[in-house]
């Protein structure tokens, strides 16, 4: 309650920059794409026991979750060369993790196999509140550094896995009607996941290119603590951060 409460807080403050000249505050409409990856192996997904489990032994490999930002921008510019930012934005972070099945395999036309993914996704979406200041040493680039309070307003957890599939025509058809094995279906499971901070904190550097509708950005955004609001979990280390790698364009809206 207390986290919300702050955040809340945060929010409210975006009211109380000086608004003395219309010509100095920009506002404007952020959209993009995050690519989010949490930073360290954790849980089981590299554990040799715990792989054992699942009666294959390889490894998770990590890959970044992607997913569309977007949201509202204001800038305060000082001067020329100096002033200040803050935005609203719908953040999606999380991570992927991805190996290969040793028991299901992708069957093509001409009769080869190849084997399908195993696929774990940690999809964490926020409301962000990035703030701080932006300095702008030429006319076609300024450079944006702050601090991005987030609060958390969904987390669930979505794996793929395979059913049987007794309804395939294709098993009738060759070439698959000559190749052992049973037709299974892919389908998808979401859980909710519980164990996700409802208030994160994360540095933020941006690169702009300026044009005369708004800019290009690229964002780099880095988590500051820990993702999971515990250190460990059925004696597995849990400790991550949550890096986002954001690029797309803010249109600034006409003076």
């Amino acid at each position: 309650m207390i986290s919300k409460s702050l955040f809340a807080i945060l929010l409210l403050s975006i009211s109380f920059l000086p608004q003395t000249s219309g010509e100095e505050i920009r506002w404007g409409l952020k959209g993009g794409l995050n690519f989010g990856y949490f930073n360290s192996e954790i849980g089981p997904w590299q554990d040799e026991k715990a792989l054992s489990l699942t009666g294959n032994l390889e490894p998770f490999n990590i890959s970044p979750r992607v997913g569309i930002s977007g949201g509202l921008v204001m800038n305060y510019a000082t001067d020329d060369l100096f002033g200040f930012f803050t935005e609203l934005l719908y953040s999606p972070k999380g991570s992927t993790y991805q190996r290969q099945s040793m028991d299901v395999m992708q069957v093509s036309q001409s009769g080869g196999t190849t084997p399908v993914k195993e696929i774990i996704k940690y999809a964490l979406d926020y409301i962000e509140l990035p703030m701080g200041v932006f300095i702008q040493p030429h006319k076609r680039f300024n450079f944006k550094i702050g601090i991005a309070p987030a609060l958390n307003v969904s987390s669930r957890i979505k794996s793929n896995y395979w059913e049987v599939d007794l309804d395939n025509d294709l098993m009738n058809q060759y070439p698959f009607n000559n190749i052992p094995g049973t037709p299974v279906k892919e389908e998808f499971d979401k859980v909710k996941f519980d164990f996700a901070r409802s208030i994160i904190f994360s540095t933020s550097l941006e690169i702009n290119y300026n044009t005369r509708k708004g800019y290009f950005f690229l964002n780099f955004n880095r988590m500051i603590g820990n993702v999971y609001n515990m250190e460990k979990m059925n004696g597995y280390n849990m400790e991550t951060q949550n890096n986002v790698i954001s690029l797309g364009f803010t249109y600034l809206l006409p003076r």
